[in-house]
């Protein structure tokens, strides 16, 4: 990304503009104490939309009544301003503007934003486009778990710096002064420095789900461990009530090492004993109910998956179409500077408007164009952020479906014991 920031200033109670021109390349800013150069970054950090107003008290805050900055980015020109209690903040695309120091408070209209609002426009001007929707509650709560989506409040940082950072490049990133905001932002530097876009950050939102599943899945490991030891020493307890009602011992090997390492060969020879006096209850209609339910179950299950997955090929069949038309535009030349010449009749001499005309309707076609690309990050953005909740909601039907079977089989297994017996 190619910004440019061209002017911080300010409009005082009469209109009258006030500030500091710059230029392209390193400026610097020198003058005597108290004479409003610490102030600068404080306007630019509060038309950049932070939540504390940090400006020096003073002849500035008496006098001004909104502050503002002119930029560029990507060749485009901005107006971002900001009144001075903050709670009204603007942005003027592609302003006129031949004389910043002529520039009338009126350019800024009603049209504006609150706070919130415009941080995330902010963001979409930056080319910030990241999703944060598949992250639980608890991630959001929790800034250790994936921490929060990316914004232009997190890119200050990298943009205000100390003074020593021209003569010291370890000074870059000395303003963090908390060490999980250090590791946030450090993440998000691949999002702020624009090698990436959406999807990267809609990935590593999945990533963090599925780092998150397998938390929950060690942890049902853990209590399934405690689960087999609790049905050892049960098992033990019952084998030895049985010795003492019949003076025979069962299973002769059994240890909890063994139990533990394979479980399921003490059920199968517990299940080849011989045992009688065995009272079976054979009216199993509560059990055939209950497969009835299954079914019906698994039959919404499924049709319930079959949507999903339509509606995931949807989702994803619009953003293959809205990236291959981003990249259609992307490839579209724009020139930089144009030269106007008029044309002349060859017989009477005068201009004729034509080419004028040409240069209008293609300076027309060109912020229409740009007007389109800059549309594109909120078009795609809640189509990754949908993308990602119908794979989530797909594999937690499957897994509902897995458990059906299993219980329809198992009640099968039951009903047919049943009937032998």
């Amino acid at each position: 990304m190619k910004t440019l920031l061209k002017f911080i200033g300010l409009f005082d109670q009469q209109g009258i503009v006030h500030g500091v021109e710059l230029k392209s390349g390193l400026n610097l800013i020198t003058g005597k104490s108290s004479t409003g150069k610490s102030a600068l970054i404080e306007i630019f950090d509060f038309c950049m939309g932070s939540s504390e107003d940090t400006i020096p008290h003073g002849i500035i805050k008496e006098n001004a009544t909104m502050f503002f900055l002119w930029i560029d980015i990507n060749g485009l020109s901005y107006l971002l301003g900001r009144d001075a209690d903050g709670k009204r903040c603007y942005i003027v695309s592609n302003p006129r503007v031949e004389n910043i120091w002529q520039l009338q408070s009126i350019l800024f209209d009603e049209n504006y934003y609150k706070i919130d609002d415009f941080k995330v426009q902010l963001g979409l001007l930056f080319g910030i486009d990241a999703t944060n929707t598949a992250k639980s509650a608890d991630q959001i709560k929790d800034k250790r778990k994936g921490g929060q989506r990316p914004s232009i409040r997190n890119m200050m940082p990298f943009i205000l710096q100390h003074q020593n950072l021209v003569a010291n490049k370890q000074a870059l990133f000395y303003r963090f002064d908390q060490k999980e905001k250090r590791e946030e932002t450090l993440n998000q530097f691949l999002v702020f420095a624009g090698f990436v876009d959406a999807n990267y950050y809609a990935l590593s939102q999945e990533v963090s789900i599925l780092i998150d599943k397998i938390g929950k899945l060690d942890k049902r490991i853990v209590s399934a461990k405690e689960d087999v030891k609790s049905t050892y020493y049960k098992l033990l307890e019952d084998l030895n009530v049985y010795k003492d009602i019949t003076g025979k011992e069962l299973l002769l090997d059994l240890s909890l090492e063994k139990f533990e390492a394979n479980p399921q060969y003490y059920k199968e020879e517990i299940d080849k004993l011989d045992f009688f006096d065995i009272k079976i209850d054979t009216c199993n209609e509560s059990q055939i109910q209950k497969y009835k339910t299954l079914e019906k179950e698994e039959n919404r299950l499924m049709a319930e998956l079959r949507e999903t997955q339509i509606h995931l090929e949807e989702i994803i069949c619009s953003i293959d179409y809205i990236e291959t038309y981003k990249n259609a535009l992307d490839q579209i030349h724009r020139p930089e500077n144009i030269t106007i010449n008029y044309s002349v009749c060859p017989f009477c001499h005068q201009h004729t408007p034509h080419t004028l005309n040409e240069a209008n309707s293609l300076k027309s076609a060109i912020i229409s164009l740009n007007k389109e690309l800059k549309g594109i990050p909120s078009i795609i953005r809640p189509l990754y952020e949908e993308k990602v909740l119908l794979q989530e909601k797909i594999s937690e039907l499957k897994d509902s479906l897995d458990n059906n079977v299993k219980q329809k089989n198992e009640l099968v297994e039951i009903i047919e014991d049943l009937k032998r017996n």
